[in-house]
């Protein structure tokens, strides 16, 4: 333990500091997908496009897909998909994967994915008891691009 003592007349000097304690407290998250372009396929081909979004917490995992936008002829896909995931910390481990899926009649292709770790969000909204919002981004993976809110 450690202790400071001051004058009465020091003490606007030295502002009171915020210590947050070591028990877990649990978050949500709210995840948007709205559109995937510019997605890789031959030319005159359809392709059938979905996105997959994986949650990883220590040894806990939760996944989801959007709908399926099919027959799409230039490689885009529009969703209004909503993700809301129950997140905890401090935790060793929170990580979100975000997938772009090709889906054929008996099976699916990855064309690409994002992973994003959650972490250091998670401590900023600890330290601030504040929410945070992430403004609307693209991301560029082997020639794909994600936008998402």
């Amino acid at each position: 333990m450690w202790a400071e003592i001051f004058e009465k007349s020091q003490e606007s000097k030295f502002p009171l500091q915020f210590l947050p304690s070591n028990s877990v407290e649990e978050y949500e998250l709210r995840f948007v997908v709205w559109k995937v372009k510019n997605i890789s396929k031959s030319a005159g081909e359809k392709i059938d496009l979905s996105v997959k979004i994986n949650i990883y917490q220590n040894n806990h995992e939760s996944s989801d897909n959007t709908d399926i936008h099919y027959n799409s002829r230039d490689g885009k896909g529009v969703f209004n998909y909503r993700f809301v995931e129950r997140l905890f910390y401090p935790n060793k481990y929170n990580r979100i994967t975000i997938k772009v899926l090709k889906n054929n009649t008996i099976s699916t292709e990855d064309k690409g994915q994002l992973v994003i770790d959650l972490t250091n969000y998670l401590r900023n909204i600890r330290r601030t008891k504040s929410k945070i919002k992430v403004k609307k981004c693209f991301e560029r993976l082997k020639g794909i691009s994600y936008k998402f809110k």
